[in-house]
């Protein structure tokens, strides 16, 4: 198992030898890491094939699992809208999806519910300037990201005002 867990790995290749059980993505930053033709039995991190971030490549991927394997290690559980806040997170931080529009985040949650918290939570970001909005485009900011992790490292023990601001949704 492949726990990447906080980490930020740069140049390294899984080709087709890798044969992979589990595969955390999730609270990670890779830089020039290639999973190439491999065989993946669970990723945590992503709920679907379209979220696949363009490191992975060409994989076979038995099971998606969008709650972080860190959740499941640390029997954490939290509400919905801080998993979308964290999968929100993420998504911008972590797997590619900085500079997209906000309705191209918002769509890659499944229910309307979630759509609709993505939404709020998108404000929230941009009130607290953990990203930027610009022409409906959503830009991270790189200088946050230490901020970013310790949000997702926390989760539930987080005293940081987003967190707390996105206990409060209604």
């Amino acid at each position: 198992d492949y726990k990447f867990h906080k980490n930020h790995l740069t140049n390294v290749r899984f080709s087709s030898t890798a044969n992979i059980n589990e595969l955390d993505i999730s609270n990670i930053s890779f830089s020039k890491i290639i999973f190439d033709d491999c065989y993946i039995n669970k990723i945590y991190g992503i709920k679907k094939e379209s979220e696949i971030p363009e490191y992975i490549r060409n994989s076979i991927i038995e099971h998606y699992e969008p709650t972080p394997m860190i959740l499941k290690d640390k029997n954490i559980i939290i509400g919905q809208s801080h998993m979308v806040l964290c999968s929100l997170l993420k998504k911008i931080y972590f797997l590619e999806y900085d500079k997209r529009t906000g309705e191209e985040l918002i769509i890659t949650f499944g229910s309307k519910n979630d759509k609709i918290l993505a939404k709020k939570i998108i404000n929230i970001l941009v009130k607290n300037k953990l990203v930027y909005k610009s022409n409906d485009t959503i830009s991270s900011k790189s200088f946050h990201k230490d901020r970013v992790i310790k949000i997702l490292d926390k989760l539930d023990k987080s005293n940081d005002d987003i967190w707390k601001d996105v206990a409060n949704i209604k």
